[in-house]
């Protein structure tokens, strides 16, 4: 088989290789197979055939196909196999040998020091949600949500009950420290083939607003994601304009992504939706900031944070002790 030089440097195969020339191999891919048989490819080699230049699979097949016949050329081969999987790992992503499918979220409560998680029962907790919803006078913080605010015990009672009655999302009734259910949230979209979920259908009354409670029921359905189910993802979506739930997911530690243009209509409404989300490797430096701020020496005895959750888990992210 002879070599002959084509315009750009490449090498086409005739007859004999000369090995040494050679950067780009042209040929068709009988020829190119035949070659992977009797030569080794070195770091720098590119295949080039009908499917176009830098073709991944054919590449890997004639590197596999490398032979000892060459030792000379044993040491490149091995050497162009290792950089033919890198540069396919980086075009198609990390591989996870070892994943497995996570379980389904289970309907264990959850239980915490200024409240507990327990999926929602209307039965139980439907006339004290009531109650607390009902402090909304104004219904603000039902604006941005698909349904509510109810003009009526029975309209409250029916929205309840659809919620309670679905698998996904998965409802859970926050109930404070005194015993009194004050607000719902769920787990959403769950996929546990992917290990992915979102937190959403948030609705804290105004007895469970900007209040320790509220933080720790977050904290308690991440680590419920992250610790127990194993988890790879967890998601937090909100209109564009509600700029208390965008503040929320930030203070969290959630990461912006993007915003989805028109993703929906909300009470007639058009609806950009803008996305965030945690990572389980951005979750454990997340958990020792919730851990630090909720506890009791970062309340002063009227109750007020001594440092903001961000500014701990910034702290955190820098190596810094708590200064107290």
């Amino acid at each position: 088989m002879s070599d002959e030089a084509t315009p750009g440097g490449a090498t086409r195969l005739h007859g004999k290789l000369n090995l040494l020339r050679p950067r780009r191999l042209i040929g068709r891919d009988s020829e190119l197979r035949e070659v992977g048989e009797s030569i080794a490819l070195s770091p720098v080699t590119t295949l080039t055939g009908p499917g176009g230049v830098g073709k991944t699979a054919l590449a890997l097949a004639v590197a596999a196909a490398c032979s000892g016949d060459f030792p000379d050329y044993r040491a490149s081969c091995a050497r162009g196999r290792s950089r033919c999987m890198s540069e396919t790992d980086e075009l198609i992503g990390t591989l996870l040998p070892d994943w497995k499918p996570r379980a389904f979220p289970s309907r264990v409560s959850m239980v915490g020091t200024h409240c507990s998680l327990e999926i929602l029962n209307v039965d139980r907790h439907g006339q004290a949600l009531y109650e607390a919803d009902s402090l909304d006078h104004t219904g603000a913080s039902w604006s941005y949500l698909p349904y509510g605010p109810f003009e009526s015990r029975a309209q409250h009672a029916e929205w309840l009950e659809a919620m309670a009655s679905t698998e996904d999302p998965q409802f859970f009734a926050v109930i404070d420290a005194g015993g009194r259910p004050v607000g719902v949230l769920s787990f959403q979209r769950i996929q546990p083939v992917h290990g992915v979920l979102e937190i959403g259908h948030v609705h804290f009354s105004p007895r469970l607003q900007r209040t320790a409670a509220a933080t720790e029921a977050i904290a308690l359905m991440l680590t419920r994601a992250f610790d127990e189910l194993g988890y790879r993802r967890c998601e937090w979506k909100c209109n564009e304009l509600n700029a208390a739930s965008k503040r929320a997911a930030v203070r969290f530690g959630f990461r912006h992504e993007g915003l989805f243009r028109q993703a929906a209509v909300i009470k007639g409404r058009s609806r950009d939706t803008a996305w965030y989300s945690m990572l389980d490797s951005e979750w454990p430096l997340a958990r020792r900031a919730f851990g630090e701020w909720l506890a009791p020496y970062n309340f002063d005895g009227e109750g007020q944070q001594r440092e903001t959750l961000a500014a701990i888990r910034a702290r955190m992210a820098r190596g810094l002790d708590f200064d107290a």
